[in-house]
């Protein structure tokens, strides 16, 4: 079974063609058909194609909540990139409340990816969700857009930010592509705190996220006053404490640090190392290492 082969561009055949998959989606014999790799590619190459009419978004929407009913659809729909394309909807501010609804529950068919934090982060979803929660007043609607935000480990009282859920969660993969694909015009303020009252940097040292914490010391985020775990040493909790100016000459104070420190840092400290040999804050702007 293949779908749209010939990708149709007139709105109302994309629109019928859609639906006409969500209702057969239904069906768990169908929905394995639709949910197949080519098939998903095809269907995904559509919706961006249409996702500036709020009708076509919605039945989209509605599809993909119904594919991702299936824990292995729903993987594939994240690693092929619809909460991308969920997040481009979103970006036309739709009010319909069928978009609204079909779009949320399709965010939290999704959570049973293994890569929806990530990929959630990746297109600040939680942004859009907190947004959302301000402007509406459909409880049903709320009550989904509740279930994604604790999918996230979230709550809908405590709002914060894609780069402080990185930093909550010790994603720095993600959040170097959030930064990477920032499209605001403001510099990103790493020292910035969250409704919460936290830091990104306090996010990461309570959870124990080594890595996250060397990763933001070095884009000049403050520890400040933070309490730092007794088995830091105290050389690695000044290595941590670098800021841009500094992060060039940490990769020889590593090696000191390396021959003095207790076993227990080891892993902490090459991780810093990895981590300054590859990232942009000490290359030039030829992209050399300096």
């Amino acid at each position: 079974m293949k779908v749209l082969v010939m990708q149709p561009q007139n709105q109302y055949v994309v629109n019928t063609a859609l639906g006409c998959l969500s209702n057969l989606s239904l069906n768990h014999v169908l929905k394995r058909k639709i949910g197949e790799v080519e098939n998903m590619l095809n269907l995904l190459r559509m919706m961006e194609r249409n996702i500036s009419d709020v009708t076509v978004s919605a039945t989209a929407a509605g599809l993909i909540a119904n594919l991702a009913v299936n824990d292995t659809i729903a993987h594939r729909l994240v690693d092929f990139g619809a909460l991308g394309t969920l997040r481009r909807m979103f970006s036309f501010e739709y009010d319909d409340v069928v978009f609204l609804r079909n779009s949320v529950a399709a965010l939290g068919n999704c959570s049973t990816s293994s890569l929806f934090l990530e990929r959630c982060i990746e297109n600040k979803i939680v942004e859009i969700l907190y947004g959302l929660l301000q402007i509406n007043n459909d409880l049903s609607i709320n009550t989904l857009i509740a279930n994604s935000l604790h999918a996230l480990g979230l709550q809908v009282g405590s709002k914060t930010t894609s780069f402080h859920l990185a930093s909550m969660h010790g994603l720095v993969n993600a959040f170097d592509r959030l930064m990477f694909n920032n499209d605001e015009e403001e510099d990103i303020d790493f020292n910035s705190k969250d409704k919460n009252g936290q830091t990104m940097i306090s996010y990461a040292i309570h959870g124990g996220h080594s890595e996250m914490v060397a990763f933001l010391a070095c884009c000049d985020a403050n520890i400040g006053d933070e309490d730092l775990t007794k088995e830091i040493s105290q050389d690695f909790q000044d290595i941590i404490k670098c800021s841009r100016e500094r992060a060039i000459n940490v990769r020889n104070e590593y090696v000191y640090i390396l021959n003095n420190t207790l076993p227990l840092n080891l892993d902490i400290i090459t991780t810093i190392n990895t981590y300054l040999s590859s990232h942009s804050l000490i290359r030039g702007k030829d992209g050399s290492i300096i």
